[in-house]
């Protein structure tokens, strides 16, 4: 069957594997690499490590101006229908494809280096990280997915420590935990390479996180990274919460004395850029191609302060062992209370603000309390 998305159409055998429902990654993806280039594409290359249709390869070739695109796919059947689709879109001899994985690619000899390193592995990215390094130089931007959420998440917490030599934390707050864990082990992989990062996007969505990293050559760089490492202290009592850069001495809440969870090393600086943001809603907003939910996706995130964790408002109040309450009052009693606050695109019914837990149940009695 023919299936068309943005600019690019392809043929669908269904012998590669095609998922409509990582349209927004894609998207996303595209007003990202418009965002950050200014509009001046010339001689800027990017790679599709995982290409399977060539569905993105196609449409970065389409949509952002790059034309030195590379695409890579190691299974032969689904290679076989890359390069009919590549035919079919008439970029034969314009786009480099290779029937190859990207860890035999990044071991070559005669390999360039990239400014954009698409990874969309089924599962995670973690055992790719090292060959996105060699793929790397000075200022690229790696846009880096991982399906694997339930790992990142903590339901398989022995799995997170063998992958991501991190302690996850099963909770409430586990999305944004496991993107910091993501982020965390990029930040890890690229010291080794003498590179530092600086997040520019990061979004949990339906079944996959995916962020977007540019890298920054450099021991110093290496090393400001590392220093935005550390690691989460969590309340099951009470639902506090600490964010310490050093191994945490506290083995006890500081507010209700039970015993804290630990989650990392991962990592705990910030997680979005707001000028990249603002760029990407402003291309996004401006043209037809991006549906509407995209539009308002990304205005969510744009609408997002950039403190470490949320709060889930329906967890606190069954901690408080009260009845429920709107999570909008709560953010309303905040500002009234002269905190910052605003949702989070990563959980339903969930804030983000720089109020402690105490100031957030204090706000949630103001509306319990009122007549």
């Amino acid at each position: 069957m023919i299936y068309k998305e943005g600019k690019a159409k392809i043929k669908y055998y269904n012998e590669a594997f095609l998922n409509p429902k990582a349209l927004l990654s894609r998207d996303l993806s595209i007003a990202f690499i418009n965002a950050v280039i200014n509009k001046d594409s010339k001689g800027l290359s990017a790679i599709d490590t995982t290409s399977a249709t060539g569905i993105r390869g196609i449409r970065y070739y389409k949509e952002t101006g790059i034309k030195n695109i590379t695409m890579l796919e190691i299974n032969k059947t689904s290679f076989n229908e890359l390069s009919k689709n590549i035919k079919y879109n008439k970029l034969e001899n314009k786009i480099s494809i290779f029937n190859t994985s990207m860890q035999e690619f990044a071991n070559s000899l005669d390999h360039e280096r990239y400014n954009f390193i698409d990874l969309d592995p089924f599962g995670s990215a973690a055992p790719d990280l090292n060959d996105i390094m060699k793929l790397a130089k000075d200022g690229s931007y790696g846009m880096i997915t991982s399906t694997d959420v339930a790992v990142l998440c903590g339901a398989h917490y022995d799995a997170c420590l063998k992958v991501y030599s991190t302690q996850p934390l099963h909770n409430e707050m586990c999305h944004e935990v496991g993107i910091r864990i993501l982020i965390g082990a990029i930040a890890r992989t690229a010291s080794l390479f003498n590179f530092g990062i600086k997040p520019e996007i990061s979004i949990s969505y339906l079944h996959y996180m995916r962020v977007f990293i540019k890298f920054k050559h450099g021991a110093l760089n290496a090393v400001n990274s590392y220093k935005n490492t550390g690691y989460i202290s969590y309340c099951k009592s009470c639902g506090n919460f600490e964010v310490s850069k050093l191994v945490p001495k506290n083995t006890n809440c500081n507010i209700c004395g039970n015993r804290y969870v630990n989650a990392g090393p991962l990592w705990i600086g910030k997680i979005q850029d707001n000028k990249t943001v603002m760029k990407v809603k402003d291309i996004m907003e401006n043209s037809k191609i991006y549906p509407e939910s995209e539009k308002k996706f990304i205005s969510s995130i744009s609408n997002e302060i950039d403190y470490p964790l949320y709060y889930h408002i329906p967890s606190i109040t069954k901690m408080m062992g009260v009845k429920s309450v709107s999570y909008k009052k709560v953010m309303d009693n905040l500002v009234k209370l002269g905190f910052e606050v605003s949702k989070t695109h990563m959980s339903d019914e969930s804030i983000k603000t720089d109020a402690n837990i105490s100031e957030v149940k204090a706000a949630i009695m103001m509306i319990l309390n009122q007549p």
